[in-house]
């Protein structure tokens, strides 16, 4: 059966009077769920005894039972319970998507948000400069970005950050400095990137005017940079010292979005 098709009265029949086979197998467990009549209290009540059978679920099947369609406090606390058997390595790859089933908790306070945080604060990952040991939050890093791109959607600002003030009070201030560093530096990139859209270079046909300013805002946040060294947003492992400001341009798409290079902090040039 397609993941997609719905069940109609004959199937859910079927899958319910067959719960020992359907709930050992990974993608028949959310049709289980799916063929629960919420409204009648006599299969409501039994929901913690089908779970109870079930066995626990790969993640990419246990993200199924986070969307909006199961919204039973029961079921997700299930889902979050075999997100936690997961390997790190598989809740890092799948981040993406455990953030967008964040918003489809009935609460600002949930299993999901319970569990993802307290990984995100308790799996640090230790880098080596200068001879000096810097403990990051490998999945606190990806966790933060995550939350921090969400934040412009009004709808779910005040949920983020929650999450998001939660994250940086525990980590500690040496930590958050790394992540008020990033936030500076894109900050300061955005505003760049919004000068060819503003209306006094839309309108102006001198392209030189408009690269003349570009390098020049650049050359200011070079300046700004102060010896510091901050990671990149995308992958903290990447450390940058300033821009190539001679080497970064404006493309020639219709958005206008900006080639960045910038000079790493180890090695060479990072584009």
């Amino acid at each position: 059966m397609s993941p997609f098709q719905e069940l109609n009265l004959y199937d859910k029949e079927v899958i319910l009077e067959n719960l020992n086979v359907f709930t050992q197998i990974d993608c028949a467990i959310p049709k289980v769920f799916e063929s629960i009549n919420y409204n009648n209290y006599n299969e409501l009540v039994n929901i913690e005894k089908v779970i109870s059978q079930c066995k626990a679920l790969p993640l990419v099947e246990a993200l199924k039972l986070l969307s909006g369609s199961y919204l039973c406090d029961s079921i997700r606390r299930y889902a979050v319970q075999s997100i936690d058997n997961a390997p790190i390595s598989d809740i890092q790859e799948h981040l993406i998507q455990i953030v967008q089933a964040l918003k489809y908790e009935m609460y600002h306070d949930s299993y999901l948000a319970r569990s993802i945080l307290k990984k995100a604060i308790h799996n640090p990952l230790s880098l080596g400069k200068h001879n000096i040991i810097i403990l990051f939050l490998l999945k606190g890093h990806s966790l933060f970005w995550n939350l921090r791109s969400e934040m412009f959607n009004p709808n779910i600002r005040q949920r983020f950050g929650l999450y998001l003030e939660i994250f940086l009070t525990k980590i500690g201030p040496v930590l958050r400095k790394i992540f008020e560093d990033e936030s500076w530096l894109i900050k300061k990139l955005v505003k760049v990137a919004d000068l060819p859209h503003m209306e006094n270079f839309k309108k102006n046909k001198n392209k030189d005017q408009l690269m003349i300013k570009y390098k020049e805002k650049l050359m200011t946040i070079n300046k700004s940079f102060n010896n510091r060294e901050i990671s990149m947003p995308l992958n903290f492992k990447m450390r940058v010292k300033g821009l190539v400001a001679e080497k970064c341009k404006i493309m020639k798409s219709k958005k206008k979005p900006m080639w960045l290079v910038f000079e790493n902090s180890v090695y060479t040039h990072i584009k």
